[in-house]
């Protein structure tokens, strides 16, 4: 997986605004979770598709995206560190990284 993170500037030209690429910068992470068609608790106050001619009500729904994976790898750490509680945050992250598989 590779994030493709933009820096932009502001020209005023011609009354106009335009933002013009100035740099790319690729990163790619050192840890992903799955954050696709997640299975997770949905609110009653917000209909299942979040639509204003939606009214049904439901206790979960699918959602996908980086706050769907987020909670994945910060509870995998948190496993980590309440059963390896001497365990520094680079020893957890490098056990993260070298026991994951497909």
């Amino acid at each position: 997986m590779i994030a493709l993170s933009c820096i932009f500037t502001s020209c005023l030209k011609h009354k106009e605004l335009r933002l013009q690429i100035v740099g790319v910068l690729w990163m790619q992470p050192d840890i992903t979770a799955p954050g696709l068609n997640i299975l997770a608790a949905w609110t009653p106050a917000s209909s299942a598709t979040g639509l204003p001619f939606d009214n049904r009500i439901v206790q979960y729904n699918l959602e996908s995206g980086t706050s769907m994976s987020c909670p994945h790898a910060a509870g995998v750490g948190t496993l980590l560190r309440a059963k390896y509680p001497n365990w520094s945050p680079a020893a957890i992250r490098s056990a993260i990284m070298t026991t994951g598989n497909q």
